[in-house]
């Protein structure tokens, strides 16, 4: 019996006994993996790099497809759920609409859902929702800069 008529004829056998192995030595695979990778380096960027270069074409073409779309977007959606995808979102808004800088004073030390406050044109401050919100309009910097340091300077 050929190797290729067996497996046809025992295929779900086959993928579950290897879906089982991979299981139980996860670990040991990714360990490996993870090690031949750090050793190889060099030659694995030179081959993505030599692959890229020669098949310009295909990568386009692919780039261009709806598939390649649709995992995109999939992945941006993704990615736009983190906190750090979330943080990067309001960055970009920020920077694009109001010409604004971003530079994070302080890390987030609420739990609760938080806004990122300008205290200048340059450095931002967490605040939470409900507290930010509490002053808007025409003098909101300067209202809720009151807010701002009691939370952090304690005054």
């Amino acid at each position: 019996m050929s190797s290729v008529r067996y497996y046809l004829e025992n295929r779900e056998k086959i993928l579950k006994r290897n879906r089982t192995y991979y299981q139980t030595h996860k670990e040991k695979k990714l360990k490996y993996a993870k090690e031949y990778r750090d050793m190889h380096k060099e030659n694995i960027n030179a081959y993505a790099e030599q692959y890229r270069s020669t098949h310009k074409i295909e990568l386009k073409k692919y780039k261009q497809s709806d598939k390649y779309r649709h995992l995109r977007k999939l992945s941006d959606s993704r990615y736009r759920k983190t906190d750090k995808g979330k943080i990067r979102g309001i960055k970009s808004t920020t920077k694009r609409k109001r010409n604004l800088q971003w530079f994070l004073m302080f890390e987030n030390p609420f739990d609760e859902p938080v806004d990122y406050h300008h205290i200048t044109d340059a450095y931002v401050v967490a605040l939470p929702r409900d507290l930010h919100k509490l002053y808007l309009g025409k003098y909101h910097r300067e209202n809720t800069m009151e807010i701002v340091k009691q939370l952090y300077l304690g005054d």
